[in-house]
């Protein structure tokens, strides 16, 4: 039996770094060894908080720890509040002893304070808390949370404050998806209870600090956000829906740190990804999307009954999401726009997730009509000065291109960018305008879709970059709002595949008239989608091919002519000298409702596309 005293394991754990193969291997196993003998645990520990010992030293300590609780600490505590027996070993044959277990319970939160400046041993030791919450909290655990917000006490200690944080954060964590009435939704609550008042005076008692671009401040506060985050992930709390001056207090601290806080452009890294890395953004990002939840969910009458199966509930939130709208609705939209005009006209820094979240909340606040009073003056600067410029290639698009064209390939099919990229977010709000708002934002969205088109028109023979990005973003639009376009030219000219014979047609209505008919709409599409299957520019070659489709394939009778030009078009991308446009060429071919329209409309040349596809494949 190995000898694992604190000073043996020290020399182990500095030997499996050696660059002797023998030295590392003996090491090593020394390790293996020791991971199933009682007091292995306690002797890492000590290891760890040594602070003579090099810093690489005691970080192998602490994942040995991490990794000796996942892997030999089985779970005894169910969210139904009951305590499992660990009557036999888990999976890995071993179990640590019980004074193992207790001397990690007992010591964790003091190695984690203890780590000080070493955020990467301080990190390691709140996933030792994470893994410990999952295996022991609440029942055999319970002193766990009075420590945390004894730390948080402590103001004029900063590590503390932090460490209690993110332990909080952990709790709240591991039981966010507990809703109302399910079990554990206790331990979630005794967070909301005894933790958010505290969390929320610390948080308005950083906000001065953190108005000062002071990091500590900005971290502290985003661990706070997210921790709100999952205290409303599935339902909110009695004492946030009763105590509106507290809920009033939390809007105005998350809609202070979104939208007056700002880093100097002197100050931000000139590279985009590293931009959207900055500590301001990454705590935007949670308090935006605490304000995003709430309008989305718990702040829309229409939407939050729907959830509750209890009716008597089902009014009292009904109830507060009217008192929520009126109170923060019109005042919070007002500010996200005051946030996107500062973008467009100084220059301020709004990073991707936020400006995802900011036309995410405008989208849904364009349904009610006392937040849609509020964004109606300003629906031509919203559509032609931020969302034709975000739907438009960018230079980061264009570095892509060139630098990494597989993966601008990946980036265009995935799912992943629908829930984070700006770009998808602005044709979401395009599509909310003209789904809640038609009769007035139809007419500012085509015509500023026009303008950019018109520009291009006038620029010739000559390439330039500026016109050719407009462009893309005008398709973009047309593309996002493709859908509606042509159920609305379809009803108007009376050729819907769908409708029934006989049916009596109905009198357009002031938003149909704005609308081009089916023979308007096939001749905008020849005449500026067409003609870019053959552009200098290789991304309005990629776009044209994606614009088409998205009309292609909805329910519109296009003439022979149109489809078997697009088909001829498409089917050359196949064979582009640019990857992204034959991968593009390759995806909008390849779908199965398309090649049906193919087949149907230019016969003859099925095979030979498959062949292309093939071919552009390989």
């Amino acid at each position: 039996m190995a000898d694992i005293s604190p000073d043996n394991l020290f020399k182990a754990l500095t030997g499996s770094f050696s660059p002797d193969a023998n030295q590392r291997r003996e090491a090593e196993n020394f390790i293996t060894a020791a991971q199933r003998q009682q007091g292995f645990m306690q002797a890492l520990c000590r290891v760890w908080i040594e602070d003579q010992v090099e810093s690489v030293i005691r970080q192998s300590a602490a994942i040995q720890v991490k990794n000796g609780i996942k892997n030999f600490w089985s779970r005894r505590v169910q969210y139904d509040g009951s305590v499992q027996q660990i009557t036999e070993p888990g999976p890995s044959g071993y179990e640590l002893c019980d004074a193992d277990k207790a001397f990690v319970l007992n010591n964790i939160v003091d190695i984690a304070v203890h780590a000080k400046g070493d955020v990467k041993l301080r990190n390691l030791a709140i996933e030792c808390v994470r893994e410990c919450i999952h295996r022991e909290y609440p029942a055999c655990w319970p002193e766990l949370l009075p420590q945390a917000l004894g730390l948080i006490a402590a103001t004029e200690d900063p590590n503390k404050v932090m460490v209690g944080l993110l332990i909080i954060r952990k709790i709240a964590r591991e039981f966010e998806m507990k809703a109302r009435g399910r079990p554990g939704r206790e331990s979630l609550d005794s967070v909301i209870v005894k933790a958010l008042p505290q969390l929320l005076q610390l948080g308005e008692k950083l906000f001065p600090s953190a108005q000062a671009m002071d990091t500590q401040a900005i971290d502290m506060l985003r661990v706070i956000a997210k921790t709100f985050h999952s205290c409303i992930q599935t339902s909110l709390h009695e004492s946030l829906i009763t105590d509106h001056a507290s809920c009033g207090r939390w809007m105005e601290l998350f809609i202070k740190c979104s939208t007056m806080l700002s880093v100097p452009a002197n100050k931000l890294p000139a590279d985009h990804d590293q931009r959207q890395q900055v500590p301001l953004a990454k705590l935007q990002k949670w308090t935006m999307s605490n304000i995003h939840r709430f309008i989305g969910r718990f702040g829309n009458p229409r939407l939050v009954a729907a959830h509750e199966t209890d009716q008597n509930v089902a009014v009292v939130m009904t109830n507060f999401a009217q008192w929520w709208l009126d109170t923060f609705g019109p005042g919070m939209t007002q500010q996200m726009i005051e946030l996107l005009q500062r973008r467009a006209t100084q220059g301020a820094f709004v990073s991707d997730q936020v400006l995802y979240q900011v036309f995410g909340f405008i989208a849904e606040a364009a349904q009610h009509a006392i937040t849609y009073k509020v964004i109606k003056p300003h629906l031509q600067f919203l559509v032609h000065d931020v969302v034709l410029p975000v739907l438009s290639f960018s230079q980061e698009d264009q570095h892509l291109w060139e630098s990494d064209p597989d993966e601008f390939i990946r980036r265009q099919g995935a799912c992943e960018t629908m829930f984070s990229d700006p770009r998808s977010a602005a044709g979401d709000l395009l599509r909310s305008f003209v789904t809640y708002r038609g009769r007035d934002s139809l007419s500012v969205i085509m015509a500023s879709i026009s303008t950019d088109l018109e520009a291009y028109s006038r620029m010739g023979d000559k390439v330039d970059m500026q016109a050719c990005c407009k462009k893309d973003g005008a398709l973009n639009a047309l593309e996002n709002i493709a859908e509606q376009l042509a159920i609305a030219a379809v009803e108007k000219s009376g050729k819907s595949k769908r409708s029934k014979k006989g049916k009596k047609s109905k009198k357009p209505s002031a938003v149909e008239n704005q609308l081009p008919d089916v023979n308007a709409l096939q001749q905008m599409l020849v005449n500026v989608v067409l003609p870019e299957f053959k552009s200098q520019c290789a991304f309005l070659r990629l776009r044209a091919c994606s614009t088409f489709e998205a009309f292609i394939s909805e329910n519109i009778e296009f003439s022979q002519e149109v489809f078997g030009a697009a088909f001829v078009a498409t089917k050359a991308c196949l064979s582009d000298s640019e990857l992204p446009v034959i991968g593009e060429g390759v995806r909008e071919t390849r779908r199965e409702k398309n090649i049906h329209i193919w087949s149907d409309e230019v016969g003859g040349t099925l095979a030979q596309l498959h062949l292309s596809i093939l071919s552009a494949l390989n």
